[in-house]
């Protein structure tokens, strides 16, 4: 059994613990005991009627979770700082890590769900959305704040966001997440240079020491091949390499996208062109047979790449990907909205993660999500896509929404895990999962629930706001 119990000695009989330490840890408030019905990570920690005892810490900026100590609820209770403590009991629930998302556009959050057709298309689709955003004229900071929210509600507590301006990079990095604030830029053609300099400028003013130890740092995102020139790409990597920091991009993400790079030809091209976009020079890229991956390899290569949806990959760009040591931020929700499992087939995951490659979960914006789940932004609904759909086992689902993507993002991946040890963790975060009437382990019981992966700190602030009143 997974017993962690801080510096306090596994053999209870020899507690060597000094005396007003153990006092300390007993009248420390902060302390609070929780009894649960269960605990799962993506390590293999399991186990049913546990009990964690816990500090919940708040910077001005990043939460966080000292975990002093959890385990089976009956080895617990003679933890020094379990005796004597009143527990706060959750019968029905279990406990999980934080969550991360490797994928998200939170500036798009107040648009709400959105309907997709399917006859129309992809690009009609882009018209639709930048319609709505005129039309609505929600400012950035609230449209990035609530998407924050709404990440925070799902159990996220790590993201890689795609920022679309500047503004909502900065309104990111202030608040509660951790992780990575890629800025987008477009450019092709003739306005490839330009856009770039605007970016860098951006970017270098973003830029101070002692960010690469900040909680959020801002980096690039070229927006996708058939928007960003290979010069971008270039550019955009190698400032990246010179942060240490990994670029994100679009790839592979439509039918569109593929018949564009490769002939220059269709829906996308039409598209770029009556936007003024794909000038002359622009078109001289394309056309030349190569997959999106293939287009812009050369350009990344040396540099960490998050590799937003690939819905499409062949044999060689799988090949790729494993070579260049890229994350795939794959969004199952987004792609079966978009019907991309329908027109590609499967998508390619399993054989990604075979070849040793980087897969985490997104959850795209909030636009492809179902309305009953709009109240949130979580992959932990991703997660159960995978698993009732195609059989992902429990801890092979929770891997791509903690490890994975705290992996992808540059972070600590032992704040994404319950510790095997005996020693004191702080976690990114760590989340309760209701799951009343579900059977199965617990980790199967997380997978198989509707409700949502809750901060710990959501579920308990109603009790201990009643304590403190009564105190």
């Amino acid at each position: 059994m997974h017993m962690l119990w801080g510096s306090i000695p596994t053999d209870l009989t020899q507690d060597n613990t000094r005396g007003d330490d153990r006092h300390e840890m007993r009248d420390d408030k902060s302390i609070l005991l929780v009894h649960a019905a269960g605990a799962c990570d993506a390590t293999g920690f399991h186990h049913a009627d546990v009990s964690a005892v816990v500090r919940l810490s708040t910077s001005p900026n990043t939460s966080h979770v000292e975990l002093i100590a959890i385990g089976p609820r009956a080895e617990l209770a003679a933890h020094p700082a379990a005796i004597g403590r009143d527990p706060i009991d959750l019968p029905h629930c279990i406990l999980i890590p934080g969550l991360t998302n490797a994928h998200a556009h939170l500036d798009l959050t107040h648009l709400g769900p959105r309907p997709f057709d399917a006859d129309a298309g992809f690009v009609a689709w882009i018209g639709g959305i930048l319609k709505a955003r005129d039309e609505l004229a929600t400012p950035v900071a609230d449209a990035v704040r609530l998407g924050i929210a709404k990440s925070q509600a799902g159990g996220v507590v790590a993201i890689g966001d795609i920022s679309g301006t500047p503004e909502a990079a900065q309104i990111l990095r202030d608040g509660p997440l951790r992780g990575i604030g890629f800025l987008e830029v477009f450019g092709l053609g003739d306005r490839a240079a330009s856009n770039w300099a605007r970016t860098l400028e951006t970017l270098e003013s973003m830029h101070a020491p002692g960010d690469e130890d900040a909680p959020l740092r801002i980096s690039v995102q070229p927006h996708a091949p058939y928007s960003a020139s290979r010069d971008v790409y270039d550019d955009a990597s190698s400032w990246a390499a010179t942060h240490a920091m990994p670029i994100a991009t679009h790839w592979s993400e439509t039918p569109a996208e593929f018949e564009f790079v490769a002939q220059r030809t269709g829906p996308m091209c039409n598209f770029l062109k009556r936007l003024g976009i794909a000038d002359a020079r622009a078109l001289e890229e394309f056309g030349h047979g190569a997959t999106p991956i293939e287009h812009v390899e050369e350009c990344v290569r040396g540099t960490r790449v998050i590799a937003a949806h690939v819905n499409h990959a062949t044999d060689n760009d799988i090949d790729i990907l494993a070579q260049l040591g890229a994350t795939v931020a794959y969004c199952p929700r987004a792609s079966a909205y978009f019907h991309h499992d329908t027109m590609f087939g499967p998508h390619r995951y399993r054989d990604m993660l075979a070849r040793g490659i980087n897969v985490a979960l997104g959850t795209d914006s909030i636009i492809c999500h179902p309305a009953e789940q709009a109240d949130r932004l979580s992959t932990l609904d991703d997660a159960r896509l995978l698993h009732a759909r195609d059989g992902l086992s429990p801890q092979e689902a929770l891997a791509l929404i903690t490890i994975n993507g705290a992996r992808a993002l540059g972070l600590d991946e032992s704040a994404f895990v319950f510790p095997h040890t005996g020693a004191h963790a702080t976690l990114a975060g760590l989340n309760v999962v209701d799951a009343n009437g579900v059977q199965g382990d617990p980790a199967t019981r997380v997978m198989r629930a509707t409700t949502p992966a809750e901060p710990l700190e959501f579920r308990l602030a109603q009790r201990l706001d009643a304590r403190a009143a009564v105190r």
